[in-house]
């Protein structure tokens, strides 16, 4: 459990956060080794923006995923349409490599007709949304 924390190095290969960590606006959070690290946001409505370097499994409570594949392409993984019906979720590719992210499925479900989509330059986003059987794309950013 973490209640308080300024400039403290935490050793390890894993981290593991139980409870809530409030960090106040203007602090920086940092790791080094380049270790795969996925750090999520919330706000009072439980509503989390997420950003990772690593392999994402999207949660009923994200609404946004920010991804960093400077390493490695990577892939967002989202849930099944049926458990998320007429949710909506926003992922972004941060980074300026030539390593994609992928959005993919489950189920054998799709994405506008598709198993994956896939994004490929550095700030294109897209919206995807359940119409509890399949994912459809609402908006883009290219």
């Amino acid at each position: 459990r973490i209640t308080s924390a300024s400039n403290v190095a935490i050793g390890g290969s894993t981290i593991v956060v139980t409870n809530v960590a409030t960090v106040t606006n203007g602090t920086l959070i940092s790791w080094e080794n380049n270790a795969p690290a996925t750090i999520t946001w919330e706000n009072n409505s439980l509503v989390t923006i997420g950003w990772t370097n690593n392999t994402y499994l999207v949660t009923s409570n994200n609404a946004t995923i920010l991804v960093n594949c400077a390493a490695e392409a990577l892939f967002v993984k989202l849930p099944a349409a049926g458990s998320v019906s007429w949710q909506q979720y926003k992922v972004k590719k941060i980074d300026s490599t030539a390593n994609a992210a992928t959005i993919n499925t489950t189920s054998s479900q799709n994405i506008d007709g598709s198993s994956t989509y896939v994004l490929s330059t550095q700030y294109y986003s897209t919206t995807v949304q359940s119409d509890g059987s399949n994912w459809w794309v609402t908006a883009e950013v290219v």
